[in-house]
């Protein structure tokens, strides 16, 4: 709340940023006031509609909505106008997932760690959904490209069990 009413003041002084816009919008989506970020998104991108943060903070709220088409159209923008932002392609790859888009968010997903290969929580999701289209035929070359992702990741990640992955049905 504190972050809010910083904000607030901020958008007051300087007769609202649309970064200012932005940032109180991913607050307020994190206090679940999705219609209010949602409001405070677009007023950032009528204020500057380059501002990548505030098409990802929009993705975000639109995806606490339920609203999933929306959520990836704005990812895409985002990434549209900055193709290294590696949390804009995680996300929109998690979406692609939750959407049945397998392969498409697999390659978001590579995407992003590609590009930061420091989000633990991405190699979860590219474990299951490569488990999910995989033919045992090519497994191996799934649990090859993860392990060689694993392996060049450099900070310490919860290590998972590939076995799971390498055993025959």
């Amino acid at each position: 709340k504190a972050a809010l009413i910083s904000y607030n003041s901020a958008i007051q002084c300087r007769e609202g940023s649309a970064s200012d816009y932005s940032n109180r919008a991913a607050v307020l989506l994190e206090l679940k006031r999705q219609e209010q970020s949602l409001d405070d998104c677009n007023m950032a991108l009528s204020l500057d509609p380059g501002l990548v943060q505030a098409y990802f903070n929009k993705g975000n709220t639109l995806l606490a909505l339920n609203q999933r088409q929306l959520a990836r159209e704005n990812y895409e923008q985002a990434l549209l106008l900055n193709p290294q932002y590696a949390e804009a392609w995680g996300n929109l790859g998690i979406l692609q997932l939750s959407m049945q888009l397998t392969e498409k968010g697999i390659s978001s997903i590579d995407q992003a760690l590609r590009i930061k290969p420091d989000m633990p929580f991405l190699f979860g999701h590219r474990v299951l959904a490569s488990n999910a289209i995989c033919e045992w035929s090519r497994r191996q070359e799934h649990v090859a490209k993860i392990e060689t992702q694993i392996n060049n990741f450099e900070a310490v990640a919860e290590p998972f069990c590939l076995l799971s992955l390498t055993d025959n049905p």
